[in-house]
């Protein structure tokens, strides 16, 4: 899965870990953003979000809990579609079955001058190629839209996503846009983003990885802007 829509890379980074071991909202909310034009990110902004989850096998079920702790750098790698392009470093901190789970990753974005956000992949398996431009999130946003591409990666392997942006809804005091997305990877979940950050203040997801489902919500604990 090298789909990078801020939060998803950390908990699907996470997800690949707690699997091989064999095994809301944002209380800080206290604006509602209603723009449909999204932030331009900045370099050092910082998002903390507390993780939640259930792993099972389908006989045996074990929580997952812990932080992801995101960072904007910037990037020196050359933009696809001629925009500022972003390092997201991604800290995981979390347990499973009582076992600490520590991951660090890092995600790839450009950002366009009205606020769009496009996917790069992440380091070491960079996007090199897609069929259409590889929107995450459009500016403005809105209900009704829906967008994919087939992306390839530096790796080799090639998947298709897939977005709607299906409603608004008030999470934590934020107007929210859900936003569902696929993967051909088996990837299914739903981001709650609001444009006025730049980030989603909640993410679910569900993936199935070697024989192992694993649900895990993401919610904004605190920023730093």
């Amino acid at each position: 899965m090298k789909r990078f829509a801020v939060i998803v890379i950390a908990l699907l980074a996470m997800v690949a870990l707690v699997a091989g071991c064999g095994g809301g909202g944002g209380g800080t909310a206290t604006i509602t953003p209603t723009s449909a034009t999204i932030r331009q990110l900045s370099i050092g902004d910082q998002v903390i979000y507390s993780a939640t989850g259930i792993a099972t096998d389908g006989t045996n079920t074990s929580q997952i809990s812990g932080t992801i702790t995101m960072t904007v750098h910037s990037n020196s790698r050359t933009p696809i579609y001629g925009n500022r392009a972003l390092e997201i470093v991604t800290e995981v901190n979390a347990t499973y079955n009582g076992m600490p789970v520590m991951y660090t990753n890092t995600g790839l974005i450009e950002q366009a001058s009205d606020g769009t956000m496009y996917d790069l992949g992440i380091v070491g398996e960079s996007l090199v190629s897609s069929t259409s431009p590889p929107v995450m999130y459009p500016s403005p946003t809105a209900t009704g839209q829906a967008f994919s591409y087939t992306g390839t990666y530096s790796n080799g392997e090639t998947y298709t996503h897939y977005y709607n942006v299906v409603d608004v809804e008030n999470v934590a005091g934020y107007q929210s846009y859900k936003v569902h997305g696929s993967s051909t990877d088996g990837y299914a979940g739903d981001d709650w983003f609001v444009p006025d950050l730049g980030m989603p203040v909640k993410i679910t997801s569900r993936t199935m990885d070697g024989g192992v489902l694993i649900n895990l919500v993401g919610t904004l604990r605190s920023k730093n802007f």
